[in-house]
Order: structure tokens, then C-alpha cells, then sequence
């Protein structure tokens, strides 16, 4: 079992399930309390605070890459951008253009960010 903690894949699903919570939970606050009627608005709200905990879950748990690097933390927020303004997009055609569930939108980019995250970060970012 410490085998396969030790992969660096199965590593950055752990730190992306607490990125993810950190997101989901900051979204739904933004949605109910907050009052934010757009899903996709919420949806970018919340990522800037799942951005911070991956980058410091990536840089220090999943890569272990403890060196400083010129710009990692700009190209990391730079790939998390992009990625934000892809599912973003698929959030608003999914649910608020789409008419379905936050919750759907929110898986269907969650997958996308998640295939498009390990392959930058391995092997642009934490190299």
C-alpha cells in the first residue's frame, strides 16, 4: 500500500480531492450565502481558493519538489487559469445555459481539470 501512496498519480488524486473539497465547498458558500445566482461565477470564486491549496499540495506532497524556482508559482497559476476559463465555460453550457444540476457541470469539470492539471503540472510545472 506505501508502494502505491508513493506514486506520484495516486498522490496528486489525494491532494485533488482536498482541492476539490476546498472548491466545492467555497462554491455551495457562495452559492447559498453569498447569494451568487450564476453557477459559473460561483464556480470561478471557489477556484481561486482551490488554486492556492493545489499549488501547495502539488509543490509539497504530490512532486515534493521543495527547490525555488523562477516563475513556478506564475506558470502554475497561468495552466490554473486556463483551466479555469475551460471549465468555467463547460459550467456555464452545462448548467447554467444547460439547465442541469451545479452538480453536474461541476463533475463533468472537475474531470477535465483533473486530466489537463496532472499532465501540465507533471511535466511543465514540477519537473
Amino acid at each position: 500500500m506505501s508502494s502505491l501512496i508513493n506514486h506520484s498519480f495516486v498522490r496528486f488524486a489525494i491532494n485533488g480531492l482536498v482541492a476539490t473539497c476546498v472548491h466545492y465547498v467555497v462554491m455551495v458558500f457562495a452559492i447559498h450565502v453569498l447569494g451568487i445566482l450564476w453557477y459559473s461565477i460561483a464556480y470561478a470564486f471557489a477556484f481561486l481558493f482551490a488554486v492556492v491549496t493545489s499549488f501547495w499540495g502539488n509543490k509539497r506532497f504530490v512532486f515534493k519538489n521543495t527547490q525555488v524556482q523562477d516563475f513556478q508559482f506564475v506558470r502554475f497559476v497561468a495552466l490554473y487559469l486556463s483551466l479555469l476559463i475551460i471549465t468555467s465555460i463547460t459550467m456555464w453550457a452545462v448548467s447554467d445555459y444547460g439547465g442541469f444540476h451545479y452538480n453536474v457541470g461541476f463533475i463533468i469539470a472537475l474531470i477535465l481539470q483533473f486530466i489537463g492539471g496532472y499532465l501540465c503540472s507533471r511535466y511543465l510545472i514540477f519537473l
